[in-house]
Order: structure tokens, then C-alpha cells, then sequence
């Protein structure tokens, strides 16, 4: 990286942490406007996130199917791909992981979660898939295939919790409790802060690895940069995008197995996702599509989810401030992003305006030429 990169990227990290702040600043004067006391809003905002350990972990405990989604979202963006159905592909393999773990055999510890994941990453593949070969063969639209999956997938997990995978006995509608062989160990006792936070971590160091170091990762930003040249260097394209869609899906796939083996009730409902498979993909928007940034974007918006219930209970505020506050910041990111840009082509315009230097004892043999 030279040094003008490494310009850029402070100051979009330094312009991306300024939006952050400028959002939660708006989101208490609104809080102050509709008549709450701001300043108990955000002290009430932080206690929730952060105010003690068992809160700290509540809030890290959220943030690795966020991690995943936001990963998810990331490689298939790398090819110039929208790949709006991660919510869809979470609950997929938040299905598949289930049924796994309370209709299998009985395996130890790191078996019987290893086998949930990869069933779940397969499953999830496969139904992300469905999209990319429609966008192959057919043409159609990959936002429309994925979003319209989505909705599919929403009521495949209705159907399953209210027949073939009811708990029997139950009045709810949810499956069977996840053997304890199947469920990540806890990192801090009774909480859900489990050992999932690890493997994101380890999934956000192959994917900047694999983006980064590989042969796949260079065509995927390849293509992504410029699919007709791409193709002329030899590139097969629609295979880079397929094979892109597929590692997204796995991705959100291992997301909702972590939310079922690692989550506080360790059951599959019909709302087990919370919405994390958009929730991700505004992650990885706030993050600039950059697998590191995933992790402190993650943080932000666990953070707002786990201190939004305490800040709605003890200072009564609405919870649809905190969906504000994040609108707002992914607004204001999104406006930081164009500056950035902006800058970046003003100073290429002047860089190209500057006559080049010419070295002393060149410009007398120019001038006798």
C-alpha cells in the first residue's frame, strides 16, 4: 500500500467513524424532540451495550451471524453481484443445521457441530444457487431471484415449526431443543456468547486471504471490476459469479446454524433469524465492503440492537429510534463514501494537470533537441 492508499483509507475510516457519531448524535436530538430526556436515553443506550459484562457479552453475541452475512454480502459484491436473499439462506441453513442435530446420530462434541455447519453451508449453498443458475441460463435478475427466495424461505421455516419438525407436546410452534452435543460451547457461562465468535473471526481472515492472495479472489475483483475485460484475459465469468454466489450462501448458511446451535433458546422458530440477513448486508454497507471493517461495523450495530431494548425499557423510548440511527448512519457513511471519492478524483485531476518534473541537465538537451 502507498502512501497516497493509505491516505485514502484513514480518512474513509476516520469519515466512516465521524458518521457513526453524527448518527447517534441526530438520533438523541430526535430522541429529545419527541419530548424524552436525551441524555437518559444515551446513558440507557450504553449501559444496554456495555454497561457490565454480562451486557458486553449479550452484545458480542450478536455479532458473528452478522460477521458471516456481512461476508456473505462482501464476496458476491466482489463480482458486481446483489445478493439480497442472505436472509433467506440464514434461515436455510438454520433448517438444515436443526434437523441435523435433533434427527442424527448421536456423535461427540466436535463432530456432531461440524457435521450441523457443513450440512447447514451446503444446504444454504444449494438454495443460493437456485439464484445464480436462473442469472446463467436465464438472465433473470439476481435481486429479484434472491429477494423473491427470500420470501419463500420465510415460509418453508413457518411450515416446518408448525409440522414435520414441531416439537411434539409443545403449544409453540418450534422444534425439538438442540442436543447439547450440537450446541457451541459457551465462551462466558450462561450467556449465548459462544464459540462461534471465534470462527467469524477465523472466516474474516480466509476471506480477506481468499480475496486478497488467490487466484479466485483476483478474478472475483476481476470481474467485478470489468467483466468484459475479464472475459478477454480468459476469465469465465459467469463461473466466477456462480461459484461467488455459492461461497455467499455457505457463509449465511453458517450463520443460521450458529444462530440455532449457539443462540440463548437453541430451538429453530419461525422468527430465529431477527432479521440478521439484512441487518447483515447494512453491516457490510457501513463496513465499505471491507471483511475487517465487518467486525467493528458488527460491534456498531450489536451494540444498538442490545442496548435499544434497555434504552426503549428504562428511558421509554420508541424502539423505532434505533432503526433510525442506523438509517441515518448508513446514509451519512453512504455520503462519506462520495466525498471520499470526490477528493480522490479532484486530486487525480490535479495530479494531471502539474506539468511533469523535469530533472536538471534534461531540460538543456530538450531545448537542443
Amino acid at each position: 500500500m502507498n502512501t497516497e492508499q493509505l491516505r485514502e483509507s484513514v480518512l474513509s475510516v476516520a469519515l466512516a467513524v465521524a458518521a457513526t457519531i453524527t448518527g447517534v448524535l441526530l438520533s438523541m436530538l430526535l430522541v429529545q424532540a419527541t419530548g424524552h430526556d436525551a441524555g437518559a436515553a444515551a446513558r440507557a443506550l450504553w449501559d444496554g451495550a456495555f454497561g457490565s459484562r454480562r451486557q458486553i457479552y449479550l452484545t458480542a453475541a450478536r455479532m458473528p451471524a452478522l460477521i458471516l452475512v456481512a461476508l456473505g454480502w462482501i464476496v458476491a459484491f466482489r463480482s458486481r453481484k446483489v445478493n439480497l436473499g442472505l436472509e433467506g439462506q440464514v434461515i436455510i441453513g438454520g433448517i438444515f443445521a436443526t434437523l441435523v442435530a435433533v434427527e442424527g446420530p448421536s456423535l461427540p462434541s466436535v463432530p456432531a457441530i461440524a457435521l450441523s455447519c457443513i450440512v447447514a453451508m451446503i444446504a444454504a449453498a444449494v438454495y443460493a444457487a437456485i439464484a445464480a443458475v436462473l442469472w446463467a441460463k436465464r438472465g433473470v435478475n439476481e435481486i429479484v431471484s434472491t429477494l423473491m427466495l427470500t420470501f419463500i424461505a420465510r415460509q418453508i421455516v413457518e411450515w416446518v415449526v408448525r409440522g414435520p419438525m414441531k416439537a411434539p407436546g409443545k403449544a409453540s410452534f418450534q422444534s425439538k431443543l438442540i442436543p447439547g452435543a450440537f450446541r457451541w460451547p459457551e465462551l462466558a457461562n450462561g450467556t449465548p456468547f459462544s464459540a462461534d465468535a471465534i470462527l467469524s473471526l477465523v472466516a474474516v481472515a480466509a476471506m480477506v486471504f481468499l480475496i486478497n492472495r488467490t487466484v479466485f479472489g483476483f478474478k472475483l475483483r476481476l470481474t467485478g471490476e470489468n467483466d468484459e475485460c475479464s472475459r478477454h484475459a480468459g476469465v469465465s465469468t459467469v463461473r466466477v459469479v456462480v461459484l461467488g454466489f455459492l461461497l455467499s450462501g455457505a457463509l449465511a448458511g453458517l450463520a443460521g446454524a450458529g444462530l440455532v446451535l449457539g443462540g440463548e433458546r437453541h430451538m429453530l422458530t419461525s422468527g430465529f433469524t431477527g432479521n440478521v440477513g439484512f441487518t447483515g448486508i447494512v453491516v457490510a454497507l457501513v463496513a465499505r465492503n471491507s471483511p475487517i471493517g465487518s467486525v467493528p461495523a458488527a460491534l456498531l450495530f450489536a451494540a444498538l440492537a442490545t442496548g435499544g431494548g434497555v434504552m426503549q425499557a428504562r428511558a421509554d423510548v420508541p424502539s423505532e429510534i434505533v432503526f433510525i440511527t442506523q438509517g441515518v448512519i448508513v446514509v451519512l457513511v453512504a455520503c462519506s463514501g462520495l466525498l471520499v471519492r470526490a477528493l480522490h478524483a479532484r486530486r487525480v485531476d490535479a495530479n494531471e494537470d502539474t506539468p511533469p518534473r523535469v530533472q536538471p541537465g534534461l531540460a538543456s538537451v530538450a531545448d537542443a533537441t
